[in-house]
C-alpha cells in the first residue's frame, strides 16, 4: 500500500492546534492563513479568508483576535497582510 503523502502545513497546524488548542473554526482559519502564505508569500486578507470560509469579516476578525490571544498568530502593527504564524 503507498505511503500517504506529506502534508508539512497539516502536520504544522496540528502541533499549533494542539499547543494553542483551537477550536474547529479556528484551525480552518489557521489552516487557509498557513496555505496560502505557502503559495502567495505574504497573509491573506481579512476578505479574502472570509469569502474562502464563507463567513462575514466580522466572523473572521474574531478568529484572528481569539488565534492571537491563544498564541497562534501575530501581527506587525501598522502593516497590510502582516499575520505571522507562531510555531513555537
Amino acid at each position: 500500500m503507498p505511503n500517504a503523502p506529506i502534508d508539512p502545513d497539516a502536520d504544522r497546524c496540528k502541533a499549533i492546534s494542539l499547543r494553542c488548542k483551537l477550536t474547529p473554526k479556528q484551525l480552518d482559519v489557521l489552516k487557509l492563513i498557513v496555505a496560502y502564505m505557502r503559495v502567495n508569500g505574504v497573509s491573506p486578507t481579512l476578505q479574502e479568508i472570509a469569502d474562502e470560509l464563507g463567513v462575514s469579516r466580522v466572523s473572521v476578525h474574531e478568529q484572528f483576535a481569539a488565534l492571537k490571544e491563544k498564541g497562534a498568530i501575530k501581527f506587525r502593527k501598522y502593516r497590510a497582510r502582516s499575520v505571522k504564524v507562531v510555531d513555537q
